[in-house]
């Protein structure tokens, strides 16, 4: 068990707080409480804080599972800081100086300590301490959005009033509160005693209500607000649930005056935690096909705030070697996510050059470890920010993952503490952050249904890797949810709900499972064409961002991000290099659409730098970069000839077919097609005048420019294909920028209004003397509510997300 020290400028102070501490505690359960506590001149004691005493203090109270200090004032802290320089190393390691409140967060800490918790654990209660209070006391309540908190289509009308839904049995108990106070700090504390010695995850809340919170949690259940007469509710999904039950049951019993009365159980809801295991049952696990990212996500909220604070840091005698060490265990960790191209980036964000050299610097001038790396990735971040761009916004959050790691690595955090978190929390869990990073993405366990982000949209690295693993995410939550609530979410519909109505809740359910069979049988006819009832057949292909294998029910590849690709580079990648990878692409996926770099705005790489724009987003970005960076697109085109020469060698063909992003005008076309030229005679030695009829590779356009589709009648004679990129036409159409969740329903709203710009596009394409095929990559092919629309619109073949094959081709049959 941890011990305590509490360092104030008031002795009485001191004094009274670990009394009141020491009450909330079963006799001789109570951890160490030691005080240290204003200055004393031999005969009278005053205000103010004494080093030396506080370090005597921490070494009375040390022992081998560690020291929480808890300080008042500013002083305090700089005189426990400084006490923590006159002990052994090996002890100061063992201390941590807690943010928390003095007196608040020492009755969290005594309680939690004595209920046998980490220092780690006991450090996070306190400075979680104020948070019920806060709660309880917030002048106003954020209101939900306008239409938010029910549904309005018939489905949910035709819902019963009761709970529709058949939940298993759970452990669960219900007790009537008798103490007149009701469920006060002193219960709080028995109940959370008598849990936290057993280490059994046990939920509460407040019978009627759907927040559901952490019952060995004293500030938690306090702010539940039961009051006396009010029945407080446990579940648990623990085999232990009788022994931990009675427990509860004696201890609430034991306390003066009691906060319960003997035998005053009562039937609790079933859906306490039974909600848990049945959603478990009926939502898909990530290794099961059917979780395309498509699901309705129904969980309970994990609220997860960053632990990598500086209090946590110890300075080491050579603070080099602790970042260089540092640096290997992040290293060492985002491996072990993968080989994907975006942490292979963040992997190169870990030792950028630039940033390796600021923090040196920085160092050797006398600054910490974890303030250089802090300083130098804050920094570089803000760069990219004060532009006022989401989509730099987005790229800057890799850089802050990587600072998070580094900082985490520093102080002996443990880099994926997650599966740890689950263990004490319901679950199906729904991850609640601020931002959604790449790394994060990338370790989410099994038992994360969704992410719901506070900022940042759907289009950053983070978002872009869960949706790979068929993980749903809702960016932009716009109110407060509890650690515990109740989430659901539609991300087809964008519809969010936090502990919606039973009835509501009901029909979620029934939504949740009607997705889930749907997307059953879509996976049976996998391999199926998608044939329309009038016998029509769209090709469907897969959209990639880095290298893959062969994938299931693709015919082809509409879209690989080269960019992305090829995001871990520091330096360009040779002509060989890429050559390489496009051609083993192709031996997997059969026809290969490869778009040409789409360098810029949210997509910069180190080996292609642009100065700062003051709207990158419509600045030099796609083809328009290609013009500064000539020798990238000469190295890129030359590799896409020599892959298709190897694959032509070993009997597959020519496979591999380039596409221009960001065109406006034909004589970018024009431009691309010259070089090309010029490339194909150097590689297969053709005369100049016979190159126009040699060249080996389709040449198209991706239409993302509402320029682009107004004009495409001039680049018929000049293209091969097209492919229409919805999600960037979308936010130039709507004058809205996706990545920005204040205004990305805006860009949502013109989607009827793009549908028709394709319509047009196909007419144009379809009737030109040489007809164009005409294919969309956008998210918009990968949704069911818009694919059929494409379809009708005159598409001829779609490009969607891996884990959306199956439901688009289903979506086709039923045209």
């Amino acid at each position: 068990m941890i011990s305590l020290v509490v360092v104030s400028h008031s002795l009485p102070l001191a004094t009274a707080a670990k009394e009141l501490a020491m009450q909330m505690t079963v006799a001789g359960s109570a951890p160490k409480v030691l005080v240290a506590a204003g200055i004393s001149d031999g005969e009278q004691v005053e205000l103010g804080t004494d080093a030396q005493q506080i370090s005597e203090a921490i070494t009375a109270a040390d022992n081998p599972d560690g020291v929480l200090i808890l300080v008042d004032l500013g002083s305090a802290l700089l005189s426990s800081q400084m006490a923590l320089e006159f002990l052994d190393p090996e002890l100061a390691d063992r201390c941590l100086i807690s943010s928390g409140p003095l007196v608040e967060g020492l009755v969290a800490a005594v309680v939690s300590a004595a209920g046998g918790a980490s220092l780690q654990e006991v450090a996070s209660q306190a400075k979680a301490a104020l948070a019920g209070k806060i709660d309880q006391l917030s002048d106003t309540e954020e209101p939900l959005p306008e239409g938010e908190g029910e549904f309005t289509d018939n489905a949910a009308e035709a819902a019963s009033g009761e709970e529709s839904f058949s939940a298993p049995e759970a452990a669960t108990l219900a007790l009537e509160i008798i103490d007149p106070h009701g469920m006060h700090a002193r219960p709080a504390a028995a109940l959370a005693s008598a849990i936290g010695a057993r280490e059994i995850p046990v939920f509460a809340r407040k019978a009627g209500t759907f927040r559901i919170v952490n019952a060995a949690s004293l500030t938690q259940v306090s702010s539940l607000g039961i009051g006396k007469g009010e029945t407080l509710e446990l579940g648990t999904l623990d085999p232990q649930a009788t022994e931990v039950f009675a427990a509860i049951r004696q201890a609430l019993t034991q306390t003066d005056p009691p906060a319960i009365a003997g035998g005053s159980e009562k039937k609790a809801d079933s859906s306490v935690n039974a909600i848990a295991v049945q959603l478990a049952k009926e939502v898909p696990t990530p290794t099961d096909p059917a979780r395309n990212g498509d699901q309705i996500v129904i969980g309970y909220a994990l609220v997860l705030e960053g632990h990598e604070d500086a209090e946590f840091y110890r300075v080491s005698p050579n603070e080099g070697q602790a970042l260089e060490e540092a640096r290997k265990a992040v290293r060492a960790y985002l491996r072990s996510l993968g080989s994907d191209s975006i942490i292979k980036m963040q992997i190169a964000l870990v030792d950028d050059p630039e940033l390796r050299a600021e923090i040196a610097d920085e160092i050797a001038g006398g600054t910490n470890a974890f303030a250089a790396v802090d300083n130098a990735y804050s920094a570089a971040a803000a760069k990219m920010e004060k532009l006022d761009d989401p989509y730099l916004a987005e790229r800057a959050t890799d850089l802050l993952a990587v600072s998070r790691l580094l900082k985490k690595a520093l102080i002996g955090g443990e880099l994926d503490n997650l599966e740890e978190l689950i263990k004490k929390h319901s679950t199906p869990a729904v991850l609640v952050v601020e931002e959604l990073d790449a790394p994060l993405a990338a370790s989410l366990p099994p038992e994360i249904e969704g992410v719901v982000t506070r900022s940042g949209g759907t289009t950053g690295h983070g978002a872009i890797v869960a949706a790979s693993r068929g993980i749903p995410v809702y960016a932009g939550l716009k109110w407060g949810v509890h650690d515990g609530d109740t989430i659901v979410f539609d991300p087809r519909t964008k519809h969010l709900e936090v502990n919606p109505k039973a009835r509501v809740f009901a029909h979620w359910i029934e939504l949740a499972r009607e997705r889930v069979a749907t997307a059953t049988n879509a996976l049976e006819q996998l391999e199926n064409p998608a044939i329309t009832a009038n016998g029509k057949q769209i090709p469907i292909q897969v959209n990639v961002s880095g290298p893959t294998g062969a994938v299931k029910g693709a015919e082809g590849c509409g879209l690989v991000r080269t960019e992305t690709l090829f995001a871990g580079y520091q330096g360009a990648p040779s002509r060989l290099q890429q050559a390489e990878v496009y051609a083993e692409l192709a031996r997997n996926l059969g026809q290969t659409t490869i778009r040409l770099w789409d360098i810029g705005a949210d997509k910069p790489l180190p080996f292609a730098k642009q100065p700062p724009e003051n709207n990158p987003f419509l600045g030099v970005r796609g083809v328009r970069l290609l013009r500064k960076f000539p020798h990238l697109l000469r190295d890129q085109l030359g590799a896409v000839l020599d892959a298709n020469q190897t694959l032509e060698s070993e009997g597959l063909g020519k496979l591999l077919r380039v596409m221009i992003p960001m065109v406006n005008h034909v004589h970018q076309v024009d431009w691309v097609r010259s070089l090309l030229e010029e490339i194909t005679a150097d590689t297969y030695g053709i005369e100049e005048a016979a190159r126009p009829a040699q060249i080996p590779l389709p040449l198209g356009i991706m239409v993302e420019t509402p320029s682009a589709a107004l004009r495409m009648e001039e680049f018929c004679g000049a293209v091969d294909f097209i492919s229409i990129g919805t999600n960037d036409l979308c936010q130039y159409v709507a004058a809205a920028d996706r990545g920005n969740s204040q205004v990305a329903d805006l860009a949502d709203e013109v989607r009827e209004t793009v549908v028709e710009m394709v319509r047009q596009i196909a007419q144009v394409c379809h009737d030109a003397a040489a007809p164009i095929e005409v294919c969309v990559c956008g998210d918009m092919a990968s949704d069911p509510a818009w694919a059929g629309k494409l379809v009708a619109a005159g598409v001829d073949s779609l490009s969607v997300r891996a884990g959306m094959i199956s439901m688009i081709k289903q979506t086709i049959r039923q045209l």
